[in-house]
């Protein structure tokens, strides 16, 4: 910063996380693109790898992650809303989780986002399981089937189905 300045500064976080996302450690990018104040990159990864990504991150990193936020970007933007969602699952505040799951499911709707309406139905899915309703939970489910992309998603819907049924 002294040497260079605080643009060279930020301009080497985000060459700094380009690198790192090409090379699979997308924590430590969004991390570093949060830093440079490139937070729509940030969510770009989020997005990129969704909600399994989501899950193994630790509570308090995505509760620093959404400190950093703007609360517009917060309230506008359909990840922040689900990576608040995760926060509330954890806490067992099943309401707020899918408050915020419904949030962002208005959202990707809007934009016929597919993949993104898949990844909120598997969270509001996850959710329900949890709170203990396993009959919206086969619903969600069953619409997320109908949203999914992928074969490993077409899989993890029916499994999950399969899941919330046997429960």
């Amino acid at each position: 910063v002294q040497d260079e300045g605080g643009a060279a500064f930020r301009e080497l976080h985000v060459e700094t996380a380009v690198v790192l996302e090409d090379a699979g450690e997308t924590e430590l990018a969004i991390e570093l693109f949060l830093d440079a104040n490139e937070l729509l990159e940030a969510l770009r990864i989020v997005a990129a790898v969704g909600e399994a990504m989501l899950a193994d991150v630790p509570s308090d990193r995505l509760s620093s992650w959404l400190d950093r936020l703007p609360p517009d970007l917060r309230s506008g933007e359909p990840w922040p809303l689900l990576m608040e969602a995760q926060v509330a699952c954890r806490e067992a505040d099943y309401g707020r989780a899918l408050n915020r799951i419904g949030e962002a499911e208005r959202l990707f709707r809007a934009t016929a986002d597919e993949a993104g309406l898949y990844e909120t139905l598997s969270m509001r899915e996850s959710a329900l399981f949890w709170r203990g309703d396993t009959g919206a939970a086969m619903d969600a489910c069953r619409e997320a089937l109908r949203h999914a992309g992928t074969d490993a998603q077409r899989i993890h819907s029916l499994l999950s189905l399969g899941s919330a049924a046997v429960e």
